[in-house]
């Protein structure tokens, strides 16, 4: 799913993507194959009106979204413009996350309904924290998150 993320914002929005893919490239520490460091999920999630912070000021958001159930509200608004969207199961939405937006309040139709936000995205300060590492280094770091797993 997030390789296919990625490669809808390289399509949909290249300008955005081609400088933020140059960014994640820069380190080793990114979702393999993607333009993206992080990725955030919220289940069920309210916002209120807010400028997304700590992610690539050249880059897009995105938000994708999977559903079980039948709920109403959760729209993602942007008050500036008087708009909500209702992304659902198989959108994506990109927007520009340092514009004012927030999310209404989920209601759910029936039991467990579940709304699960998918968002992801570069952390400019993982780059700049991880710019001296190696690829030996980000190898042996895995290695030692794999072990701690077990």
């Amino acid at each position: 799913m997030i390789l296919d993320i990625d490669h809808l914002y390289a399509k949909l929005t290249p300008q955005q993507y081609k400088l933020q893919r140059a960014k994640a490239d820069k380190t080793h520490f990114k979702i393999k194959g993607t333009a993206f460091t992080t990725i955030t999920t919220n289940i069920n999630f309210q916002t209120t009106i807010h400028t997304d912070k700590g992610d690539d000021p050249d880059g897009f958001g995105n938000l994708v979204v999977i559903q079980k159930g039948h709920y109403s509200g959760a729209q993602t608004c942007f008050p500036q413009f008087g708009i909500g969207v209702d992304v659902r199961q198989s959108d994506i939405l990109f927007m520009d996350v340092h514009q004012p937006h927030a999310n209404l309040p989920f209601i759910s139709l029936k039991p467990h309904a579940i709304r699960l936000s998918i968002v992801s995205y570069l952390r400019p300060s993982i780059i700049s924290l991880t710019k001296h590492r190696t690829h030996k280094f980000f190898t042996k770091h895995n290695a030692t998150l794999k072990r701690i797993k077990m």
